[in-house]
């Protein structure tokens, strides 16, 4: 369903913002910031 976009915020998460795992709800505004 959101894999795709899992997989395209875990590669944020990898450098070490574990906040998006932490706080899924962000991913959608941290997508505007981080297209």
């Amino acid at each position: 369903m959101m894999s795709k976009v899992f997989a395209g915020q875990y590669e944020r998460v990898r450098e070490g913002k574990m906040d998006l795992i932490l706080f899924p709800r962000d991913v959608e505004w941290r997508r505007k910031l981080f297209p």
